[in-house]
């Protein structure tokens, strides 16, 4: 065993095995929507998304998030710099420095792919098979033998969401059967939407954190070459993700600080890595300062300071691995534990509290590696390379069994409406880049920008797919109320504010009854302001432009103070047309000429 995994090839191989183990329901999928549409296509009308296999859309396996994502994917396939997908005007650098090389290097992927959801497919399979070289990496390199360093990229690569801890919110605390049964399959399951199958966080940005890890951990032994490499590397976190960029910078600098310790004098390879890292991070750190109290509002934030007690398990791991620890490797991983304890932390120094746990999420993986470490002389004794090679096979089935089992319940939901796409198809193949699609419905506005090369009238409220202003996202959604005749405070009331916070899981939209206009109704709030507190979309809505009294057909935009131009198209569909008054009708007459029109939706250009 150890002599095969010796090979230079054998890595690679194993990790394209990894990748493919982990992604096989992906492929499956496809095969499955194909079969049931070609042999049984009466059944396969009924399902809500009847159309084309997507991995990218609603209702699929992370619903609207992947198509947030996948829009600043989308647009960074097609602009450099890219800045908001949503909304044309808006050209912040703040918006083009946020995870800009994150979406940059999915963006790469999407031009080669042509397709978004056969792009999210090559970048799972690219990010399975690069955190397992990766972490095997990282592995040998804090001593441990091929077998166990591939079993520990294995149980990273497919199963680090255990590590996370998040299935414990489901767990039933009893001894039945039923229980039991319950557990095991919520710990199996959770993962499908957790750990590397999570784009492009944490899929893509731990994979980043690892070679940078790597990168600096190479650099101890030595040369002015991977100093260089890895304090590039260490830069460009800042603009992969804020939580890795922050965690390996505190990490890095008390790595550097710890060796020149042990070394008895400065380990000057390293500092000047750590501050070619710290330096590159500068023009993040000037387009983000000061903080935005709005951004810390979509970002979940609240004001106020808290002590982490679960940092002090992290403070004693480091001080365990820095005692114990004999590799360059361990020590990094020892402050690795250190940089999560400090993270966590953050609100005692900034006075405003983020969602800690991710920083947790990555230093669980380290602290892992961390442990195997440790104690791989004592594993090494009682277990021998055949049981390490045989607990990576199993846990690669284990895996392709989930692809499989997930495959064959899922496979019905992971497309688009048949007559959606094929107006987005018309999109693609009749408006110019940029151009701006008008519609009420939050879905088409996630669709839209991730599907065609056009942009949107309102913008979706995360502030990593856009920063654009609530007030100014408020007005345009007010000012679109306008176009369509609809009474402002009656559609506030019943559509935004109902939903407030939104259905989130399956149960709840089951709850609306799962039809297409009551779904849809449901997600404007979150598509709009996201974790925004409703109350302070309230006074946001008590700031905004009253309605105009007697404005003309073209005034409609007249009210809004940030900068707009008109659309080029406008989207109707179930959703316009439940709520559209008499004058849309007027308007329809002398403003719009229809171009395009299936039994669901007629796309019009604006004529302002």
């Amino acid at each position: 065993m150890e002599d095969l995994l010796s090979r230079r090839w054998a890595p690679w191989a194993a990790a394209v095995l990894t990748a493919l183990s982990i992604c096989c329901g992906y492929l499956l999928m496809p095969v499955f929507r194909a079969a049931w549409q070609a042999h049984l296509p009466v059944l396969a009308r009924q399902w809500g998304n009847d159309g084309r296999f997507a991995l990218v859309g609603f209702g699929v396996e992370l619903g609207d998030e992947e198509m947030w994502f996948a829009s600043r994917v989308n647009d960074s396939a097609q602009h450099l710099p890219a800045f908001d997908p949503y909304i044309r005007e808006n050209r912040s650098l703040g918006q083009a420095t946020m995870d800009a090389a994150t979406y940059l290097a999915m963006g790469a992927v999407r031009r080669l792919a042509g397709d978004v959801s056969w792009a999210w497919l090559a970048i799972r399979l690219l990010c399975c098979a690069l955190w397992f070289l990766l972490v095997y990496r990282l592995s040998l390199s804090a001593g441990q033998s091929p077998a166990l360093a591939a079993f520990c990229a294995v149980f990273v690569t497919g199963f680090s969401y255990i590590l996370t801890l998040l299935f414990l919110a489901n767990i039933h605390w009893s001894l039945s059967l039923r229980a039991l049964a319950h557990n095991l399959w919520g710990v199996l399951s959770y993962g499908r939407t957790e750990g590397v199958w999570r784009l492009p966080r944490p899929g893509v940005t731990y994979g980043f954190l690892f070679l940078a890890a790597a990168a600096l951990i190479r650099a101890a032994g030595g040369g002015a070459r991977w100093a260089v490499l890895s304090g590039v590397l260490g830069g460009v976190l800042a603009y992969v993700h804020a939580d890795v960029w922050s965690s390996y910078l505190v990490a890095g600098w008390a790595f550097a600080a710890v060796l020149s310790w042990r070394a008895g004098g400065w380990r000057r390879g390293l500092f000047g890595s750590l501050a070619l890292s710290t330096a590159l991070s500068l023009p993040f750190l000037f387009a983000h300062y000061p903080p935005n109290p709005e951004f810390v509002l979509r970002i979940m934030g609240s004001p106020g300071r808290q002590f982490v007690p679960a940092s002090l398990v992290y403070l004693a791991v480091c001080v365990v691995g820095l005692r114990r620890g004999r590799t360059a490797a361990e020590d990094f991983f020892s402050c690795m534990s250190l940089a999560t304890a400090v993270m966590v932390n953050h609100s005692l120094v900034l006075g405003t509290r983020l969602v800690y746990h991710q920083w947790m999420f990555f230093g669980n993986i380290f602290v892992f590696l961390l442990l195997v470490s440790l104690g791989r002389d004592w594993l090494a004794g009682r277990l021998r390379p055949p049981f390490w090679a045989a607990a990576s096979g199993l846990l690669l089935f284990v895996a392709l069994m989930q692809g499989v089992c997930y495959a064959a319940i899922h496979f019905p939901f992971q497309g688009l409406p048949r007559h959606y796409e094929d107006a987005l198809r018309w999109l693609r193949e009749n408006s110019r880049r940029d151009d701006v699609v008008l519609t009420l419905n939050p879905e088409i506005n996630a669709l839209v920008p991730a599907y065609t090369q056009d942009k949107v009238f309102v913008a979706q409220a995360s502030p990593h797919i856009s920063d654009y202003p609530s007030l100014a996202n408020l007005e345009r959604l007010l000012a679109m109320l306008d176009f369509f005749d609809i009474d402002r405070a009656r559609f506030l009331e019943d559509v935004v504010f109902r939903y407030a916070p939104p259905p989130a899981t399956r149960q709840e939209l089951a709850a609306v009854g799962f039809q297409r206009g009551e779904v849809e109704k449901s997600q404007l709030y979150k598509y709009l302001f996201f974790t925004i507190p409703p109350d302070y979309v309230r006074a946001l809505a008590a700031r905004a432009p009253g309605r105009m009294r007697g404005a003309g057909p073209g005034d409609w935009l007249a009210a809004v103070e940030f900068p707009v131009s008109p659309p080029e198209f406008v989207w109707v569909g179930g959703m316009e047309r439940a709520f559209a008054g008499r004058g849309f009708a007027r308007r329809t007459e002398a403003q719009l000429r229809e171009v395009y029109r299936n039994p669901a939706v007629a796309i019009y250009r604006y004529l302002p």
